[in-house]
């Protein structure tokens, strides 16, 4: 008898917990960077605003992404170093609801960053 009530127990606790979701109802891109780079992994970042108000980060459990140029490895974007282009398009969509989307175009930078020195940068003795 007592693990036909654990299951009840189970069960009911399931339930309630289902009933008790929140909805998806907003995408967000919040991304931490004004351009991609090529080469490299771009991390995009979309977060979710739910029913009671909470906005959570979002990931591939609940997105699905789809990108004009390179590929997604999760909710990384990968560059290749070969594309000549200065813009990737970017949709986002929630698995759950299709029609609750992010589309935005992002630009990729254009000038390569300056060489890595490991010499330790000269204080200047004016500012003190």
């Amino acid at each position: 008898m007592q693990p036909l009530r654990f299951f009840i127990a189970v069960i009911l606790s399931l339930l309630l917990t289902a009933t008790h979701a929140q909805k998806l109802e907003k995408l967000y891109v919040n991304l931490y960077t004004d351009s991609l780079k090529r080469g490299t992994l771009n991390y995009i970042n979309i977060d979710g605003l739910f029913s009671n108000g909470k906005f959570l980060p979002l990931d591939t459990v609940h997105l699905k992404y789809e990108t004009s140029v390179g590929a997604f490895e999760g909710n990384k974007l990968w560059l290749p170093d070969s594309i000549t282009i200065k813009d990737v398009h970017i949709r986002v969509h929630a698995k759950q609801n299709p029609q609750l989307e992010a589309r935005f175009v992002v630009g990729i930078k254009q000038v390569p960053d300056p060489p890595l020195s490991n010499e330790m940068p000269v204080r200047d003795r004016r500012r003190g």
